[in-house]
């Protein structure tokens, strides 16, 4: 939706390429010698702007116009209104995804694969050993003499770091924030109504609208009551809250005065919602690790086996949101995933995609940023804009984070959260992906929740509280222990030579994207300074010079070198574009000063803060997988460590949620 039209493709590839043959000339026959800096900085510049016009060539000829350009609606439509021209841009967004399918008449019922047995200890150490090979690889061969073979082994690793860690979470965080403006003022309810004036769209069946109810969990231990009470006010300013939607407080029975606290909470807004339940997770049940993962199992198996059949809800019609207890919703998340589950259908003979999804929104950890020591800002809006990035590109592999939405009937067929892993998110996709023979998809709705990152009481205590949550978020390291502890299992049972196909060829993607995340912050502190260093070789040894420099690895390095510089820079550029996209929404963002109400000054303020703690975020940050990956060496079992948020009964104001 950003992309230039395909005819521009033929050319722009000539010109990229003329630009990488000239750009060696330059630098290793030394011609910029006889440039002058004029001549110098006009040839860089159109090289940036000729190597970043590929990036958006598509031979899509369908062009999403500026979300300040495209008349957007307001929530509360006119029955007069044409809903359906009024949200064409968003309607574009999602049939990007391939996500309104018709419901065909006879579609296949949900066949499970049962991945729910234990894993065995022959993968445990898979994550220290490959963390240790990464690094003796380079190492190795610089140590015994193959110093160009250790550069090219880190030549195929800053490919990946330029692309998939610096251009494509600058590129795609920035037409994420450009998604989520165009979702902004949605009215999907509108869009349905509008949709069942027509006997075509009638025809496609699915669920009715008043038929799908959404039940809202939120697992929580010792949390701030007015952190929690903002997630629930937040939840029932949507407009189904009153006929379709259940809160769910999940509570710890082992805290302290937990029944008062959750009996408050539904007394204070029981009448906002359908219904209102509270569940008690009760310690030491066997084979469980406490956590939001054991909570979550409590409190679905609860609704399955209670609430459910209590409110006579049918499955097939029901949808459950896990969320953090300090997750802030858009007003309009729970009727657009009303919207996308009803359209997400099948072909005739097919399992419909709404019982083989989940659904994700941006997760934004921006709601105490403006308080945030520049360090944990650093990884608030990595981390954010790593995830809108995989979201925003329609071909990425994405997995579920945080908060999420899942049918219940695919949670209830691969038979809940399993209560022994920390990572609850990551682990119930990957049971699912299992469970489903690889058919699960990821669907991206762009109404981002925020929630608060760790805050302490004073600056040292916040430091840590990011520190213990950076551990914890490091232990999904061992979900690849499960990956490779279930791949042969699942595959042997997959029906049909093209499905094993399809499983392995998804596995394999889904396989690198895990993998990599952990393995690439474990040595990206060891290889860049390594790489660095060997370029420096090259620079200055004759010898080296002659066989090394004028090669074509050598180009790609610096090139990918220098991607990864700007897009650095990009970065910082999506955290600020990112930050005013969801502004009024920030807690006292709106009455701050000029260097927060001036994209300029918030750029330019940022950059050297940043730049100052990125190798500090780095050290840390890959510190933590190296212990998460000792840890799973000897047990997936860990203890679920909160994070400290902030006591908000103690603020004098807070900023309540649009």
């Amino acid at each position: 939706n950003l992309h230039l039209p395909a005819l521009f493709f033929v050319p722009a590839m000539f010109v990229a390429s003329q630009v990488l043959t000239v750009t060696q000339d330059l630098l290793f026959f030394r011609s910029w010698e006889l440039m002058s800096n004029t001549d110098i900085a006009v040839f860089v510049i159109a090289t940036i702007v000729t190597l970043a016009g590929v990036a958006f060539i598509s031979p899509d000829q369908r062009v999403i116009s500026s979300p300040n350009q495209s008349g957007l609606n307001t929530p509360l439509l006119s029955p007069r209104a044409n809903a359906l021209r009024l949200h064409y841009n968003i309607l574009t967004i999602m049939d990007e995804y391939r996500i309104r399918k018709p419901s065909a008449p006879d579609p296949a019922p949900l066949k499970v694969i049962d991945v729910n047995m234990p894993i065995g200890n022959f993968w445990r150490s898979f994550p220290i050993i490959i963390c240790v090979t990464f690094i003796a690889i380079p190492t190795g061969l610089w140590y015994m003499g193959a110093t160009f073979y250790s550069f090219a082994f880190l030549t195929c690793f800053s490919m990946y770091q330029g692309w998939k860690m610096g251009a494509h979470i600058g590129l795609f965080a920035f037409v994420g924030t450009k998604k989520i403006a165009h979702f902004e003022n949605a009215d999907f309810e509108a869009v349905y109504r509008a949709e069942m004036k027509d006997p075509t769209w009638k025809r496609r069946g699915g669920p009715k609208w008043e038929e799908v109810f959404h039940f809202v969990c939120l697992p929580n231990y010792k949390e701030d009551t007015e952190v929690m009470r903002l997630a629930i006010k937040s939840i029932c300013a949507s407009g189904i809250a009153k006929k379709q939607i259940c809160l769910v407080l999940a509570m710890e029975a082992r805290e302290e005065n937990v029944k008062e606290k959750a009996e408050g909470l539904l007394d204070e807004f029981r009448s906002q919602f359908w219904h209102v339940e509270a569940t008690y997770h009760p310690p030491g049940l066997p084979g469980e690790t406490p956590g939001k993962s054991a909570n979550t199992r409590w409190a679905a198996n609860c609704l399955f086996d209670q609430v459910f059949p209590q409110q006579r809800v049918d499955p097939a019609t029901a949808v459950i949101t896990i969320a953090d207890a300090d997750s802030e919703f858009h007003a309009e998340y729970f009727a657009a995933l009303s919207y996308y589950f009803i359209h997400a259908g099948g072909e005739s003979g097919v399992t419909p995609d709404r019982y083989i999804t989940i659904w994700q929104p941006p997760i934004l950890h921006l709601k105490n940023y403006l308080k945030q020591p520049a360090v944990v800002r650093v990884a608030s809006f990595m981390t954010s804009q790593h995830e809108l990035a995989n979201l925003s590109d329609p071909n990425a592999m994405r997995v579920p984070y945080s908060t999420y939405s899942i049918s219940a009937t695919l949670a209830q067929a691969v038979k809940g959260w399993d209560p022994d892993w920390i990572s609850e998110d990551w682990h119930m996709a990957l049971k699912c992906f299992f469970s489903t023979g690889g058919r699960l998809k990821i669907s991206p709705i762009f109404f981002p929740i925020l929630n608060y990152a760790p805050e302490g009481e004073s600056f040292m205590s916040t430091i840590e509280a990011r520190w213990v949550q950076a551990k914890r978020h490091a232990l999904g390291f061992s979900e690849i222990v499960y990956m490779h502890d279930h791949f042969p299992r699942v595959l042997r049972q997959v029906e049909g030579k093209k499905n094993k196909m399809v499983f392995c060829w998804r596995f394999f993607f889904l396989w690198v994207k895990l993998l990599m995340i952990h393995v690439f912050m474990a040595v990206f502190v060891v290889f860049a300074p390594l790489n660095g260093l060997l370029i420096g070789y090259f620079a200055h040894n004759q010898k080296s010079a002659a066989l090394s420099i004028n090669s074509w690895t050598f180009l790609v390095n610096c090139v990918f070198q220098g991607i990864s510089f700007v897009s650095f820079l990009g970065v910082f550029l999506g955290a600020v574009l990112m930050f005013e996209s969801v502004k009024p929404r920030v807690d006292g963002a709106m009455t701050a000063g000029i260097l927060w109400n001036s994209r300029f000054l918030h750029y330019i303020s940022s950059v050297p803060q940043c730049a100052f703690y990125f190798p500090i975020f780095c050290f840390f940050g890959g510190l933590a997988e190296w212990i998460a990956a000792l840890k799973t060496a000897r047990t997936h079992k860990f203890d679920y460590a909160v994070a400290l948020k902030p006591k908000l009964d103690k603020q004098d104001e807070i900023v309540a949620p649009a």
